[in-house]
């Protein structure tokens, strides 16, 4: 009798599930008052189910939080005023900072492609046409 091939493991799975990690952390520092981010929230499935991080984890996604927005913010008024930036984020996952492109895994930026598709306020976020899409 044969056996079944071995099922081989995903081997990027791991790295994916920190979106989901880092994405409750910035929900529950949402819900607790340390950032403000209105799109989070309808980014996660089931978001009402995600149990609150201890305020450590609160304190370490607004330090975290802040620091990339400063970082970035800093390199843009470094920028001459007549040239346009572009801000690509690899690796985004669920972060929201105002709709970058995106460039992850193609199931992480599938799901977010959809969820924004299937809600109005993301949607309405993006301008009147939004265009969602892959590079290939």
């Amino acid at each position: 009798m044969f056996s079944p091939a071995p099922r081989r493991a995903d081997p990027d799975a791991a790295i994916r599930s920190t979106d989901d990690d880092a994405a409750h952390s910035r929900l529950s520092a949402v819900r607790k008052g340390y950032l403000i981010d209105p799109y989070i929230e309808l980014l996660i499935p089931r978001a009402h189910l995600v149990p609150s991080k201890p305020p450590l984890i609160n304190i370490g996604t607004f330090l975290r939080s802040r620091a990339i927005d400063t970082l970035v913010q800093n390199w843009i008024k470094r920028q001459p005023d007549s040239q346009s930036v572009q801000i690509i984020s690899l690796g985004a996952g669920t972060d929201t900072r105002y709709w970058r492109l995106w460039v992850d895994f193609p199931e992480v930026t599938g799901r977010k492609a959809m969820t924004i598709l299937k809600n109005a306020s993301l949607r309405d976020a993006l301008g009147r046409d939004p265009r969602i899409g892959t590079l290939v």
